[in-house]
């Protein structure tokens, strides 16, 4: 899991805590928000968070969250997740994000791939302030999948960032 919460340090991204126990049986690591863009008077930044979750010595997602706080600046929130996770993607498994993807990071649409027995999700969430929403790109490894050689490959990769 050490492994997991250092992907994004040298962007710019790092959970110095480490993996801990969160709660339980449920352990995790973030990093702190990095603000971008303009605030609003008496309003946050935009701002850009990444996390991991699983159980001891094993991770079973990583995802990025922003946080839209100022929609006139939210094209620019888009495209830093977007940036944030072609590089989570690359850190994890050594290759691009899909154009569908980063097309729906884009959007802010909620969709959902099950490639080879990896999740990935885009998820949008309006707040019910109305003033705001974020969305997070999640990476899942999903369990009792049938996987491709490629796949478990893919697979394999994640769940290596349990120590």
């Amino acid at each position: 899991p050490s492994t997991a919460c250092s992907l994004l340090s040298r962007h710019g991204l790092d959970s110095k805590k480490g993996y801990a126990v969160v709660y339980d049986n449920e352990y995790g690591c973030s990093s702190r928000y990095k603000e971008f863009g303009n605030a609003l008077p008496n309003q946050l930044r935009n701002n850009i968070a990444y996390y991991v979750s699983g159980k001891s010595g094993k991770v079973e997602s990583i995802k990025l969250v922003v946080n839209i706080n100022n929609k006139t600046d939210a094209t620019k929130a888009h495209t830093e997740l977007a940036h944030y996770a072609s590089l989570l993607e690359k850190e994890a498994f050594n290759r691009n994000i899909g154009p569908q993807r980063l097309k729906a990071i884009s959007n802010g649409a909620n969709k959902h791939w099950d490639l080879n027995g990896v999740g990935f999700d885009i998820k949008r969430v309006n707040w019910t302030t109305g003033k705001g929403y974020e969305v997070r790109y999640i990476i899942t490894v999903l369990a009792g999948s049938n996987n491709s050689q490629r796949g478990q490959s893919a697979l394999y990769k994640l769940s290596k960032l349990s120590d």
